[in-house]
């Protein structure tokens, strides 16, 4: 028997991701939730592939990371981690792969209120492709159609991969050193601008000081179609921005997520403190010219009380729901009527059991019929008709160089050095690991 894959935590991301491993007759160890003496303990004893660390801390299992890779430089390690830039540096120090499970879910929730209005932004290298409605006029790569996942018929496909673009690195706003300069020789050059150049700085740092210290930053009023968020911890920070990506106003509401505000102001987000479940604090934020609201609070309660008042407020609001509660949420769908429910473990968990095989998964993507990953990975001995021979992988692009080939052809062989990503279900990336 191989080794078995070590899942650390006892939240729901933890407890499905040691599911889907079951799934694909891996032999998997739940741990728990272990201290770094006891998670030394547990690696000394057993003969593991991989650990995957599930907690909802960053630094906890930033720390377990640190303490595995010591004491197994050769062990496989996928950790959770919501701070991008962290994770980032946790890759490189460690040699593990880090994934964001809000930033893996986020455009499941986006999409399920947007429904064909959204479309969820694939990158690849210096490229950007969108997942599309199936009639779209110049699609890549068919994604699913009624008769399943990945057809190969794009005339067939209720989804597609859009053609790629560039991608264009947004010019600095930042002053450049001369910019500096001439500003200073200016205002030493005149004492009257140089007071009103205290005067103005004073008033920035006064009003400045105001909207950080101000509970009620002057909630949107006058907008119309835009979004509301209650709950602006990491899934609903992840949604937020990728409701502005798309285009949409939104401003966010939390009990007392301080730091969530303070991020979620950063990023263009109009977020409050307030309890999303008063009619007033809904109000504030416009609910009744809202086009779109995403409950996703930690907390099943909260976000049926808050969907609830929502609806009465604006019956033609639509809602999408965070619930922890399986049979609950689906009961919420189909008899409640109250909007569409989402888990983040749900949509996270195919690609944490993915990695722990050994494959770098970059996205996640629901469609009508089912869910895919995209993988990047080192070439495979085998041409791109034998990679896609089973119907549960398609090939998107492959790197030689600078050069990029999309969707290539059955008989184009990929060769030592070659960079491919491939979108697939869970068990076709597993058929990759034995290859």
């Amino acid at each position: 028997m191989a080794a078995a894959v070590l899942v650390h935590g006892t939240q729901r991301l933890a407890i499905r991701t040691a599911e889907q491993l079951r799934l694909l007759e891996v032999d998997v160890l739940e741990l728990g939730d272990l201290d770094v003496a006891e998670l030394e303990q547990a690696l000394a004893q057993v003969d593991a592939q991989a650990l995957v660390l599930c907690d909802e801390g960053d630094i906890v299992n930033f720390h377990l990371a640190l303490a595995a890779r010591e004491l197994k430089p050769e062990l496989r390690l996928v950790v959770r981690l919501f701070n991008l830039e962290l994770g980032a540096q946790a890759e490189r120090l460690l040699g593990c792969r880090a994934l964001s499970a809000s930033q893996l879910a986020a455009p499941a929730f986006v999409e399920a209120a947007l429904h064909d209005g959204y479309a969820q932004r694939i990158q690849v290298g210096d490229h950007e492709l969108s997942v599309l409605p199936g009639d779209d006029a110049a699609p890549l790569l068919a994604l699913d159609s009624a008769d399943g996942v990945l057809p190969r018929e794009l005339a067939t496909a209720v989804s597609v991969i859009g053609r790629p673009r560039s991608r264009t690195p947004a010019r600095s706003r930042r002053p450049g050193r001369g910019q500096f300069a001439t500003v200073a020789r200016v205002l030493r050059a005149d004492p009257r601008l140089r007071l009103l150049g205290a005067l103005l700085a004073a008033l920035v740092a006064l009003t400045t000081a105001i909207y950080a210290s101000a509970e009620d930053i002057g909630l949107p009023r006058n907008l119309r179609g835009h979004a509301i968020v209650c709950g602006l911890a990491t899934v609903g920070y992840r949604i937020g921005t990728e409701l502005l990506a798309a285009g949409i106003d939104v401003c966010g509401v939390d009990l007392d997520e301080r730091l969530g505000l303070a991020r979620a102001r950063s990023a263009g987000i109009a977020a409050a403190i307030g309890d999303a479940a008063q009619a007033s604090t809904l109000r504030s934020l416009g609910v009744q010219d809202a086009e779109y609201l995403f409950c996703v609070t930690d907390n099943d309660v909260a976000n049926l009380e808050a969907a609830l008042v929502a609806r009465a407020e604006n019956p033609a609001l639509r809602i999408v729901l965070r619930l922890f509660d399986a049979d609950l949420a689906g009961r919420v769908e189909r008899v409640a009527g109250l909007g569409v429910s989402r888990s983040v473990a749900d949509l996270a968990a195919p690609a944490f059991a993915a990695a722990a095989l050994g494959r770098d998964v970059t996205d996640t993507i629901r469609t009508p019929h089912g869910l895919l990953l995209v993988a990047r990975m080192d070439a495979l001995a085998a041409t791109v008709g034998e990679v896609e021979r089973s119907g549960a992988l398609r090939v998107l692009s492959r790197e030689r160089g600078v050069d990029v080939e999309w969707a290539p052809g059955a008989d184009e062989r990929l060769e030592q050095g070659d960079r491919v990503t491939v979108i697939g279900t869970q068990s076709g990336l597993a058929e990759l690991s034995g290859r």
